[in-house]
């Protein structure tokens, strides 16, 4: 397939399938939404507009209003961990149940929200390493760019700069290329049981020479799920700009629904993605089973 026959794949299954990925959705990220509220909420709004003119305050405000923002009490702590422990283990059973579900669908097997979990279950560990050594990965090679960076400035001063900024824009393109090369990890551990590391080594060789297919597809979803949210933006700020709508309360309950709409309808599109590219690259290195049974599925919508 081509970039606008994946394109077309994509919004397919999702439109056929669109009640199932919402349900699917909406499990993980109704109660996540709300935990993420629930921390906000806490938050001292009119101690953060101040810290925003931190210029004209002495330190010891500072550091009182910094604590009056954040508002640390044994409540909101006991909440933000909860929110946290609750993505750890929710997020990746989500994206492993869409991705399941999506390739279901798109090798036209039948599958239901019972199996898609029952499945996603047994992966969503793996899943987690997955995204964590990625961002050990990148944590690392920041921090080599760090350290280079100093070294460069201290040593060449205005021509370290220079420097710094030109291998700053080589790592942005490196990372960008480096990003591409591993999208398809996520369906590589969900569908063929591997573990993280393997999933990255697969991911890298079925990507390979691919670069700009994966390029255009993830663009045009990053532009698709974009407006979308920039729709849902606009709805929300017409509610706030209505006479009484832009109080606190008001604005913090509106914002907060449309962001867990906008996670609940966006969220598949970028994971369905994701497997319909995991199945056009290992069609293209791999065209047979490799048991060497029939052909992979062609998808016809």
């Amino acid at each position: 397939m081509n970039l606008s026959e994946i394109i077309d794949a994509v919004v397919h299954i999702y439109f056929r399938n669109f009640w199932l990925f919402v349900a699917v959705a909406a499990v993980v990220y109704v109660p996540y939404g709300a935990l993420s509220a629930l921390v906000q909420a806490g938050e001292n709004t009119k101690a953060i507009d101040r810290l925003q003119h931190h210029a004209t305050l002495t330190s010891y405000q500072v550091h009182v209003l910094i604590g009056q923002a954040f508002n640390l009490t044994p409540l909101r702590i006991a909440v933000l961990l909860a929110t946290v422990l609750f993505a750890l283990v929710a997020l990746p059973v989500e994206l492993a149940v869409v991705t399941k579900v999506g390739a279901d669908r798109y090798e036209q097997q039948q599958t239901s929200f019972r199996i898609a979990f029952q499945r996603a279950r047994q992966r969503w560990l793996p899943l987690l390493g997955v995204s964590l050594l990625i961002v050990l990965i990148a944590l690392g090679a920041l921090l080599v760019l760090a350290l280079v960076s100093v070294v460069l400035v201290l040593a060449l001063r205005d021509v370290g700069i220079l420097l710094v900024v030109l291998l700053a824009i080589a790592a942005v393109v490196l990372g960008v290329m480096a990003y591409l090369r591993v999208v398809v990890a996520v369906p590589v551990v969900v569908l063929e049981g591997v573990g993280p590391w393997s999933a990255l080594n697969r991911s890298w060789h079925l990507s390979r020479g691919h670069g700009w297919l994966i390029f255009g597809v993830i663009l045009v979803i990053t532009i698709v799920s974009g407006i979308f949210g920039a729709v849902l933006g606009g709805v929300a700020g017409a509610m706030l700009a209505s006479p009484g709508g832009a109080t606190s309360v008001a604005a913090r309950v509106v914002l907060a629904l449309v962001s867990i709409l906008a996670q609940i309808v966006v969220s598949p599109i970028s994971a369905l993605a994701a497997v319909l590219l995991y199945f056009n690259l290992r069609g293209r290195r791999e065209p047979a089973i490799p048991d060497g049974g029939s052909p992979r599925p062609v998808w016809q919508p």
